[in-house]
């Protein structure tokens, strides 16, 4: 009785996992496809069903990459509406950032690219500090990581924005996101 009570709970694991992995891959094919909303879906539907999955990290990744991608678009608008929804935007693309960092798997290449999403948010938040801290962090602990020269990249626009509202005392406070910068519009 023992072995059938095990045989089929052994089963049932194989099968949610596999429906884990399923919507796994169908929400990567959505993302590549440009289908973000569906993808935003089924990547939302892993964490419903099981937080600890290992490709809820994964997940977690790429919904905040959503959120992120929203709120830059929302900024690019600059109405009082889209700015609303910029900053909530932003606001869910670092707490999905943030939940990598979580996972018990701190071997997870995830890490590391969530570390540096986490820098980028903040910059196009217009939280220049933040950003610098977050990315300069993001490279000492992660020297070899792809994503280190576009994080050098980040930190060399923060020192012109710096230099630039160091010799400008009366520049507005807001860039345009176009311009590859962030924007002060945003409030923490």
């Amino acid at each position: 009785m023992r072995k059938v009570i095990f045989i089929v709970v052994m089963l049932i694991a194989v099968l949610y996992a596999d429906e884990i992995e399923s919507l796994y891959n169908r929400g990567y094919a959505a993302y590549k496809a440009g289908k973000t909303q569906r993808a935003l879906t089924l990547f939302e539907q892993i964490l419903t069903k099981n937080k600890e999955h290992h490709l809820s990290d994964n997940a977690n990744l790429w919904i905040g990459d959503i959120y992120l991608t929203q709120a830059i678009e929302y900024d690019s608008l600059g109405d009082s509406t889209s700015l609303i929804k910029a900053r909530e935007a932003y606001n869910k693309a670092l707490e999905h950032f943030k939940r990598v960092l979580t996972y018990k798997d701190d071997k997870t290449p995830k890490i590391a690219a969530a570390k540096f999403k986490i820098g980028q948010t903040y910059f196009y938040m217009g939280q220049y500090e933040k950003a610098e801290l977050e990315l300069v962090k993001f490279i000492a602990l992660h020297p070899t990581s792809g994503l280190v020269n576009p994080a050098e990249e980040y930190l060399y626009e923060l020192r012109k924005i710096r230099e630039e509202s160091q010799t400008q005392p009366t520049v507005s406070d807001t860039t345009s996101p176009s311009s590859g910068r962030g924007t002060s519009r945003i409030s923490e």
